[in-house]
């Protein structure tokens, strides 16, 4: 499961490197999000009942919003990097968000198995750093 993961990432920093080559920043943050409303949107809405979806707007539009705005901010800052520095380094810096995500979990929401997942998640920084360090 693991080298099965770092494929994936690979293959998604690879596919937005080669994106922003071609097109401008925006340009490509402004495909990648049409492509996934285009595709997302009518899986949630076959998986979701209209009502749910609703419901979770009007009690959190503010909180889905700031994420919204969060989510396109970091994608523009990792594409920003990924064309002013070699893509593997990119890579395996943004593979601290891991760590920082698994922090959360388990000491603020109270997620089970965090000592493990922490663990877990300096091993794969640790693999992303040595193949970013790799000459």
């Amino acid at each position: 499961m693991a080298l099965l993961t770092a494929g994936f990432i690979a293959l998604y920093s690879l596919i937005d490197r080669v994106g922003i080559e071609y097109v401008q920043i925006f340009g490509y943050i402004y495909l990648v999000f049409m492509f996934m409303f285009v595709f997302y949107t009518p899986f949630l809405l076959i998986r979701r009942d209209k009502r749910e979806i609703k419901a979770e707007w009007a009690s959190n539009r503010r909180d889905i919003l700031i994420v919204a705005f969060l989510c396109f901010f970091t994608f523009f800052l990792v594409l920003i990097a990924m064309s002013l520095a070699k893509l593997s380094y990119v890579v395996a810096l943004r593979q601290l968000s891991i760590i920082f995500s698994v922090f959360l979990g388990a000491w603020v929401l109270k997620e089970e198995h965090g000592d493990i997942r922490f663990v877990a998640s300096l091993l794969i920084f640790a693999g992303a750093f040595l193949i970013a360090i790799a000459k």
